[in-house]
C-alpha cells in the first residue's frame, strides 16, 4: 500500500512537470505568448518580451489567440481587441535602417463613438471654411462597411501614384536632386509598395511647371489628363496616390517619433465638390466620392490604431483635385515645408504598411 501512494505521488509530481508549462501559458495570457516564440537572437526575443509586456500591462491589451510558428519565418499571430502583431516581420532576416519591425496600437475606436457624427466631426475633421460637413453628406456607416480589398497582382500596374505639385521641397531639398524633393517621397512610397507584392506605376511629371516658370493654375487639369491617358494604357489600377507636402506657417512642425526615428506626420485631403456658397458643383461630380471618403477614414483608423500619432486630422475641402478617376484615391500631405525630406521618407514605411492592411481588407474597430 505504501509502495502505492509513492507510487502514486512520483506520477503527479511527474506529471505536474510536464504540464506546468502548460498551465503557466493558460493562466498567463502573456506567457502563452511568449514562450510559443522562437527567434534568431535573444536581442529580438528580449525587445519582443518588451514589447508585449509593455502592451498587455501598459495598456491592458489581452492577448486572446496565438499560433506557434515552425521557424522565425513563419507568422506568430498575437492578437489584441483585433490588432495583430505578426512576428514574421519582426523577424525579417533582411533588415534596414529603415524597416519599423513592430506594429504599434494605439486607440481603436468603438462603432458607437465613430457613427456618432459629431463626435466624429470634432476628433477627425478639419473643414475648410468654403465647404461644410454634416452626417447626411457623410454617411458613416456607408463608409465602414465599403470594401476596398484588392487582390494583389505583380503583372500589371494596380497603384498609380504622381504629384499634381512635383516641385514641392522640404526645409533640406537640394534644388539639383529631385530625389530630395516629394518625387523623393514618392519613390520611398513606390518602392515599399513594391516590397510588399504591389506593381506600382510612378508618374514623374511636372504638372506645375509651364515654360520652364513655376505655374500651378492649371496643375490639376494637367494631372488629371494625364490620369486619364494613364488609366487608358493601364485599366488594372485601382488606387490612385497624390503625393503632396503642405505649406504652413514656419512656427508649426508635423513631426513624430516612432521606433526611434523622426518621421513627418502625415494629413490625407478630401475635395467633396461642394461648396458654402455654390452648392453642390455639377461641372466637378464625382461618382467615386464616397469611396475617397471611405478610403480615407478606413485608412485613419487603421492608422490611429498601428501608428499612434502618425496622422493629422483629415482635411475636408469643397472642390475635387483629381480623386474622382477611381475610389481609392487619396491626396496625401507628407510634412511641409519645414520638415527634412528624411523626417518625409522615413513616414512612408508605416504609410505603406497601413495602405497595404486597408487594402488586404483589414478594418479596425471595436
Amino acid at each position: 500500500m505504501m509502495y502505492r501512494k509513492i507510487f502514486i505521488i512520483l506520477s503527479m509530481i511527474f506529471v505536474f512537470t510536464l504540464l506546468k508549462q502548460e498551465i503557466y501559458e493558460f493562466i498567463n495570457p502573456v506567457g502563452q505568448a511568449l514562450n510559443r516564440v522562437s527567434a534568431p537572437n535573444n536581442d529580438k526575443k528580449e525587445a519582443l518580451y518588451a514589447c508585449i509586456e509593455n502592451l498587455y500591462c501598459g495598456n491592458s491589451y489581452v492577448v486572446s489567440a496565438y499560433q506557434k510558428p515552425k521557424s522565425y519565418k513563419d507568422p506568430l499571430k498575437i492578437d489584441y481587441q483585433n490588432v495583430s502583431f505578426d512576428a514574421a516581420t519582426f523577424f525579417a532576416k533582411e533588415e534596414t535602417e529603415n524597416v519599423v519591425t513592430m506594429n504599434r496600437i494605439g486607440r481603436i475606436y468603438s462603432y458607437e463613438e465613430i457613427t456618432d457624427f459629431d463626435f466624429l466631426y470634432s476628433n477627425f475633421f478639419t473643414v475648410a471654411s468654403v465647404t461644410s460637413l454634416n452626417a447626411q453628406r457623410y454617411d458613416v456607416k456607408k463608409l465602414l462597411e465599403t470594401n476596398l480589398s484588392i487582390q494583389k497582382d505583380s503583372n500589371a500596374p494596380q497603384i498609380l501614384i504622381f504629384h499634381t505639385h512635383s516641385q514641392e521641397t522640404f526645409v533640406d531639398s537640394d534644388t539639383n536632386d529631385t530625389d530630395t524633393s516629394i518625387i523623393g517621397v514618392g519613390n520611398t512610397l513606390a518602392k515599399h509598395l513594391e516590397d510588399m507584392g504591389y506593381n506600382v506605376l510612378h508618374d514623374t511629371s511636372n504638372y506645375d511647371i509651364v515654360n520652364g516658370v513655376l505655374d500651378r493654375s492649371k496643375a490639376y487639369t494637367y494631372a488629371n489628363e494625364a490620369i486619364k491617358k494613364h488609366l487608358e494604357k493601364y485599366p488594372s489600377i485601382e488606387v490612385i496616390l497624390d503625393i503632396h507636402r503642405d505649406g504652413v506657417p514656419d512656427d508649426k512642425l508635423f513631426v513624430t517619433e516612432i521606433e526611434g526615428k523622426k518621421m513627418a506626420k502625415i494629413m490625407l485631403f478630401n475635395g467633396i465638390s461642394y461648396t458654402n456658397i455654390n452648392g453642390e458643383i455639377d461641372y466637378l461630380k464625382n461618382e467615386n466620392l464616397d469611396a475617397n471618403l471611405a478610403t480615407s477614414l478606413q485608412m485613419q483608423l487603421l492608422a490611429e490604431a498601428y501608428y499612434p500619432d502618425l496622422m493629422r486630422k483629415m482635411y475636408i475641402h469643397g472642390y475635387r483635385y483629381c480623386l474622382h478617376h477611381r475610389g481609392r484615391s487619396m491626396l496625401v500631405e507628407v510634412g511641409a515645408q519645414n520638415n527634412t525630406i528624411e523626417e518625409a521618407k522615413n513616414a512612408m514605411l508605416p504609410f505603406a504598411i497601413t495602405l497595404d492592411k486597408l487594402l488586404s481588407g483589414e478594418k479596425i474597430i471595436e
